[in-house]
């Protein structure tokens, strides 16, 4: 019997190019076996489908999904593969073409794999991502020799699309990026890394100019966040008093008021710390004060 589906592991993370769908999964072994398990035809198709062709750069292979029932054979253009790191394929998808990009890493005996979707604009991550989760999982049972999951009895969409509706990325705005090509060159880099941590982390929420700067909102309600180039310094905006009294411990070497981190070297900006403060901002509930 399957466990499946597990806790999603996929987030949706708004670029200037569009939104991407990203999966990341784990595997206690060698990067060439993690390889061998997304690319061998052999293997690929007991999670998967069925190929036919040469997977090189340039070439087009076949795909026949085997999990589906009646699906039916289509292309995939391999745009670049680089064993046992990166492939990128290209394959017929839903109206546009889906861009598909994997990417291995290994550390220590433990393999990661990134999984990458570019959406369109017409995809909806709710309905996408559960998919991916569940072909995620099978090849997960294969690799690791467990139950099958089941797309309809393991209620993969019921389960996961709450998680992926709540992600919902909006597109980040063009206000933003006047905003940010307009600031010195010094603290440009910053601003777009801090642009990168809001999106990346609150999702679901509102990309605007307010107030003359950068501020991310849950839809239709109140400011939360927000950054901006000063005079003197460039300054983080966390509107949820609770939570950065949470985080004032790791930040005591740092200009911090009531509601504001204020950072006059670019170069000193705690990111990973800047990084849990939004991902608790996002988390909490209540009135913003």
């Amino acid at each position: 019997m399957s466990t499946q589906p597990g806790p999603p592991t996929g987030r949706v993370h708004a670029t200037p190019q569009g939104r991407q769908l990203i999966i990341e999964r784990t595997f206690r072994a060698s990067i060439e076996e993690v390889w061998a398990g997304l690319t061998e035809p052999e293997r690929v198709a007991r999670w998967y489908g069925t190929i036919d062709g040469d997977q090189l750069p340039g070439q087009t292979i076949m795909i026949t999904m085997t999990a589906e029932e009646g699906a039916p054979c289509e292309p995939a253009r391999i745009i670049e593969c680089d064993p046992p790191n990166r492939f990128l394929i290209e394959t017929a998808g839903m109206g546009e073409p889906w861009r598909l990009h994997v990417e291995l890493g290994e550390a220590n005996g433990v393999t990661t794999m990134t999984f990458t979707h570019a959406l369109a604009d017409a995809l909806d991550a709710a309905e996408i991502g559960p998919g991916w989760e569940f072909y995620a999982d099978r090849h997960n049972a294969v690799f690791e020799g467990n139950a099958m999951p089941d797309w309809a009895a393991d209620r993969y969409q019921e389960l996961l699309g709450p998680h992926y509706e709540d992600r919902r990325i909006h597109h980040t705005t063009p206000e933003v990026d006047a905003y940010i090509a307009g600031v010195p060159d010094r603290r440009r880099p910053a601003l777009e890394r801090l642009r990168a941590l809001c999106v990346e982390t609150l999702g679901g929420y509102e990309e605007l100019l307010d107030y003359g700067m950068p501020g991310y909102r849950r839809v239709g309600d109140e400011i939360e966040v927000a950054f901006a180039s000063q005079a003197r310094y460039i300054s983080i905006y966390i509107m949820r008093k609770d939570v950065l009294d949470r985080y004032r411990a790791a930040l005591t070497t740092r200009d911090v008021g009531k509601g504001c981190i204020r950072y006059a070297n670019p170069d000193k900006i705690d990111y990973d710390v800047v990084r849990s403060i939004l991902v608790a901002s996002a988390a909490a509930t209540g009135p913003i004060c």
